[in-house]
C-alpha cells in the first residue's frame, strides 16, 4: 500500500468489511473516556468543527481570525465561511486558529503571554494529532474549542471531532449537531464516502483529471453544508485500550527516531515525550541534497512526502520555519521501516 503524509489510508477492503458495523457510538465513548470529558462530538470533518466554533463565538464577516502561514486552502475556506482569515493581528481580530503542526503542540507559555493581553477566542487545530502533553497542558484542552481530523489517524471514513472546553458554547454547538438527518443528508453522506475512497485510492497522476477534482470539490462543499455525522465506517476503536494501540505504535515510532536524531531543534522544554504521538517526524537540514536523499529513500518504500517547512519555534506568533522532510509515523507502518531508516541515516539526521 502507498502511504502519503496527508492522504488518509482507508482502503476499499476495510471499508466493505466494516460497511454494516455500527461502532460509531462505542468509538465516541472511547474518545470521551480517553479525553476524560463528555463534551466531545463527532462531526463530518475537522473543518466542520472550525465553522461550528466560529458561529458559536458569534463571529461575522466583519471579524478576522488569525491563521498561521502554509495553511491548506480548504482550512482557509472553512474560516472564510463565517469570518475572514488574516495573517496579522489587528483591531478586528477576534479569534485564533491555534495550529498544532503535524501534532506538535504550539508553545503554550508563549501563547499565554499574548493571549493575556488580548481577549481572543481560541480554536485548537489538532487535525494532525490526538495525543500529547507539553508544558503541563494536554493537546486539545487549551482552547475554547478543539478540532480533530480523525481519518488522518485512524483507518476510517472521513470524520472529525469537536471538543468544547468552554461550557458556555455547549448548547449552541449541540443544537447545530442535533439537527435531524434527512434522507438527502444520508444519501449525500454515502456519496461522499464513495467519492472519498475513490479519490484517495486513485494514483496521484489521475487525481489531476478534471472529473475527479470536480467530484472531490463538490464533496468537500457538501461536508461543510451538512455538519451532522451520519455514519462512520472502517477499523474503529471500540474502547480506550484499542485507541491506545494506535497511540502506542505511533509513540514507539516517534521515540525510536527521536532517540537517534541529532537535530532535535523542533522539541520544546516541557514536552512530555512519553505522551506524544505526532503525525510525522521532521527530518531537518539546511542541506537540500540530503533532504532529497531522504525523500527518495522513502519513495522507494512507497512513502510519498516531499520537502516542507516546519516552525521550530512552534509559535505561530513568532515562527521560524526550516526545511525538512516529514517521515510519517502511522501506526500501520512496521517497526522494521524505522530500524532501516536509523541504520541507513545513522548520524546524519
Amino acid at each position: 500500500m502507498k502511504h502519503h503524509l496527508y492522504y488518509e489510508s482507508l482502503d476499499w477492503g476495510t471499508y466493505w468489511k466494516n460497511f454494516f458495523r455500527q461502532d460509531k457510538d462505542r468509538f465516541l465513548c472511547a474518545l470521551r473516556e480517553d479525553f476524560a470529558t463528555e463534551d466531545i462530538f463527532l462531526t463530518r470533518s475537522g473543518r466542520t468543527g472550525i465553522i461550528l466554533s466560529l458561529k458559536a463565538f458569534g463571529l461575522t464577516r466583519e471579524d478576522e481570525v488569525l491563521v498561521p502561514p502554509f495553511m491548506s486552502t480548504c482550512v482557509l475556506d472553512s474560516v472564510n465561511q463565517v469570518a475572514m482569515s488574516s495573517r496579522r493581528l489587528t483591531d478586528r481580530t477576534k479569534a485564533v486558529l491555534f495550529y498544532h503542526h503535524w501534532g506538535y503542540s504550539q508553545n503554550y507559555a508563549k501563547a499565554q503571554e499574548l493571549l493575556r493581553s488580548r481577549k481572543l477566542w481560541v480554536i485548537e487545530d489538532c487535525a494532525h494529532g490526538v495525543w500529547g502533553r507539553s508544558q503541563g497542558i494536554s493537546m486539545g484542552a487549551f482552547g475554547h474549542t478543539a478540532i480533530f481530523s480523525l481519518s488522518k489517524i485512524f483507518e476510517m471514513t472521513y470524520a472529525g471531532a469537536l471538543r468544547i472546553n468552554d461550557v458556555a458554547l455547549l448548547s449552541r454547538i449541540e443544537e447545530a449537531l442535533s439537527a435531524k438527518v434527512s434522507l438527502k443528508d444520508a444519501c449525500e453522506s454515502l456519496s461522499g464516502e464513495l467519492t472519498y475512497l475513490s479519490f484517495y485510492n486513485t494514483p496521484l497522476a489521475r487525481r489531476k483529471e478534471t472529473d475527479m477534482l470536480v467530484g472531490i470539490s463538490k464533496w468537500y462543499a457538501t461536508l461543510l453544508m451538512y455538519p451532522c455525522l451520519t455514519t462512520v465506517r472502517g477499523r474503529l476503536a471500540r474502547h480506550k485500550a484499542e485507541l491506545h494501540e494506535v497511540f502506542g505504535n505511533q509513540n514507539k515510532h516517534f521515540l525510536s527516531l527521536l532517540k537517534n536524531a541529532r537535530n532535535r531543534s523542533f522539541m520544546l522544554p516541557g514536552d512530555e515525550e512519553a505522551t506524544m504521538a505526532p503525525l510525522c517526524f521532521p527530518i531537518l537540514s539546511d542541506d537540500e541534497g540530503f533532504l532529497n536523499s531522504v525523500d527518495q529513500w522513502l519513495k522507494q518504500r512507497n512513502i510519498f512526502t516531499g520537502i516542507y517547512h516546519f516552525d521550530v519555534n512552534r509559535c505561530m506568533f513568532n515562527p521560524d520555519y526550516k526545511k525538512c522532510v516529514p517521515v510519517p509515523l502511522y501506526a500501520s507502518l512496521s517497526d522494521g521501516l524505522y530500524e532501516d531508516f536509523i541504520r541507513d541515516f545513522k548520524g546524519g539526521f
